[in-house]
């Protein structure tokens, strides 16, 4: 185990029905192109029953996969035949619906990087990178920064170039039509050939080039009334295709776009070129990698026969042969790296254009003779878009890949900005709800609109936003998402961990008040080692700066410290615990009950031997005049958790 065949040596000496499946599921991970590595599966204390724990993409296709396993695994043990082929491919179509596109993809990279949360939210593009207040909005390369206007202006492609040529920026002559007789007569005033498309459009979808005559124009016409009533006619701009990214009124990226070519050998028909450029392992379905397949359809053989070809026709050497005028790459055109070529002319005008339309981020496709010259030598802005396409620059066939991506974090969240709001986990056996709503109420004191899930329901600001055991994922998703959180404070309990998870990536602070046997005997938890490894998870997931809060009292909870990335802070009913005066002298963050005055107890924070926070017990209600110990632990919790999460106790 643990190395390559460990688990066919497993299979081979024995191994329980749990694991099988456990590596059953990871291989069809594997089998649609999901690659994943970690399992590991546990016997719960009925025979027979296992919790199967494997590494997965999303938490859509997880319960697919794990069904499908199961089946598999169950038809193999009775000696029944199995065929999954057709299993998995729904399964890579349900992948290929699910899974981030190129851009989302880039962005979630670079936020990862940054170490800045995300969240998927509740449409298959839709991510939240980011806690509360602190957080933006991600679909592919649009962000929640992006006006909709502007992403309406630039949709409307007649709209854009009025605006771009009362600006005195050039682009194509042309207008809008709605009949073809309108585009017969379009055509002949501009001059043939011509290009048209809807003036709605996108991806390049209904757009002809090249268009010579009135036939092709009638056929150019209906194919853009399908998808759009107002049609475009526009004079063929002659020259090289190019696509600038400008992010935040820079050029992040620039490539020259090519359109999907054939070149001849001497021996190879056209078709079985085709057929060797789609078998690189760099092109798959759509946008699945670097570069798209090339579909041999009509538009591929029109294009041909413009060129007095055919699929069957034999390319002398060197000979090129365009199969598509288009250079978009979900065609199967290719991009090569142009950035540090653009001459700041034609960047200065791109930067323009976007700034006009009012896009924050936008894709510039422009024609020029030569970018690297002033003005491109002749350059004409075509289109301006909302939301580009990252993967030309991404995964150029050639040049220098171009992060994008990372430069879109950047913009969004401005160094350091880390996209996070003081986030407080507090877990235990008792005492969670009492300790999270006197964190709450600590930082509601502070001025922060705090928002905190329980067992009791979850509340913001002191609203309640929905009543019943929130203790979990669920709850902690209703407080992280919503924009007006400025603190959340979220109650782990046990059976949220086993289900579901944390609903948080990392906190700032965790509290872990004790361990106990009162909930001990269910889902594999069976003894208070067990409880004391699952409680553990919300130690370990602390950020590097942050902190532990641990009962110093309870042996099980203060051995959680060498589990924690972070320092730890001790609590403790006695200034005398032995780890209360090892961390004092270390100069870290403690709490305790001093009972060394005659006639009051007082409840202590300090910081080494700076005194944070010196409270006579017997004025606090909740202790009911210091005689309600667990009271005062919970109190002690909650005030080292807010001063650690950088909360000022004498504001």
């Amino acid at each position: 185990p643990g190395h390559p065949g460990g688990f066919i040596e497993r299979l081979e000496s024995g191994t329980y029905l749990g694991h099988v499946v456990e590596h059953v599921a990871l291989e069809i991970y594997n089998s649609v192109g999901i690659k994943v590595a970690y399992g590991t599966t546990r016997a719960l204390n009925e025979k027979g029953l296992y919790r199967i724990v494997f590494n997965c993409s999303d938490a859509q296709t997880a319960p697919e996969v794990a069904a499908l396993a199961v089946a598999t695994v169950r038809r193999l043990a009775r000696g029944q035949k199995t065929c999954l082929t057709d299993q998995l491919e729904k399964l890579r179509k349900l992948v290929a619906e699910i899974e981030p596109g190129p851009s989302s993809a880039a962005i979630l990279r670079a936020a990862a990087d940054r170490n800045i949360p995300v969240i998927a939210l509740d449409s298959p593009l839709l991510y939240q990178l980011g806690y509360g207040c602190r957080a933006q909005r991600i679909q592919a390369a649009e962000t929640s920064l992006t006006s909709g206007i502007a992403a309406d202006i630039a949709t409307d492609k007649e709209l854009t170039k009025a605006m771009l040529a009362k600006a005195g920026l050039p682009v194509a002559p042309g207008c809008c039509v709605s009949s073809l007789p309108e585009a017969y007569r379009a055509a002949d005033q501009i001059g043939y050939p011509v290009v048209v498309k809807p003036a709605d459009g996108c991806k390049g979808k209904g757009v002809s080039l090249f268009l010579e005559n009135k036939a092709e124009v009638m056929a150019a016409y209906k194919a853009a009334r399908q998808l759009s009533k107002r049609i475009l006619v526009e004079k063929h701009i002659c020259g090289k295709d190019y696509r600038l990214v400008i992010v935040n009124g820079k050029v992040a990226a620039a490539s020259e776009r090519q359109p999907p070519c054939a070149f001849g050998d001497g021996m190879h028909t056209i078709a079985e070129l085709i057929e060797e450029i789609n078998a690189d392992p760099r092109r798959g379905i759509d946008h699945e990698k670097p570069l798209t397949k090339i579909k041999v359809d009509r538009k591929v053989a029109d294009t041909l026969q413009k060129q007095h070809l055919s699929f069957d026709s034999l390319l002398k050497t060197g000979e090129k042969a365009f199969l598509r005028w288009h250079a978009n790459l979900s065609i199967g055109g290719t991009a090569i790296d142009v950035t540090d070529t653009v001459h700041p002319s034609v960047a200065a005008a791109c930067i323009r254009a976007a700034r006009l339309v009012g896009l924050d981020i936008a894709g510039v496709d422009l024609i020029a003779e030569d970018i690297s010259k002033p003005n491109g030598q002749n350059m004409t802005l075509i289109e301006i878009n909302a939301a580009p396409g990252l993967r030309m620059h991404l995964f150029p066939a050639e040049g220098q890949q171009r992060d994008v991506g990372k430069e879109i974090v950047d913009y969004l969240f401005e160094l350091p900005e880390p996209g996070r709001i003081p986030l407080v986990a507090v877990t235990g056996t008792n005492g969670k709800t009492t300790v999270t709503r006197l964190i709450t109420a600590a930082f509601t004191a502070a001025g922060y609109n705090a928002g905190y899930c329980s067992t009791d329901g979850v509340f913001l600001g002191g609203s309640l936003l929905a009543q019943g055991d929130y203790a979990g994922p669920g709850g902690a998703a209703m407080i992280l998402r919503d924009p007006a959180t400025e603190a959340a404070v979220l109650e782990v309990a046990r059976g949220g961990i086993l289900n579901s998870g944390l609903g948080y990536d990392y906190a700032k602070v965790a509290v872990i008040t004790n361990i106990s046997e009162d909930h001990l005997g269910s889902e594999g938890i069976m003894t208070l080692a067990d409880l004391a490894h699952l409680k553990a998870l919300v130690a370990e997931r602390v950020l590097p700066d942050g902190c532990v809060v641990l009962n110093a009292d309870d042996p099980l909870v203060a051995g959680l410290a060498k589990r924690a990335p972070a320092l730890p802070a001790y609590f403790s009913l006695s200034r005398d615990n032995v780890l209360i005066r090892q961390n004092l002298n270390e100069n870290h963050l403690c709490g305790y009950l001093d009972n060394s005055h005659p006639d009051n107890s007082y409840l202590c924070v300090q910081r080494g031997y700076e005194s944070l926070l010196h409270l006579n017990v017997t004025l606090l209600p909740a202790t009911n005049g210091g005689m309600i110990l667990h009271n005062i632990q919970n109190l002690l919790a909650a005030a080292v958790a807010a001063i650690a999460a950088g909360i000022n106790p004498v504001a």
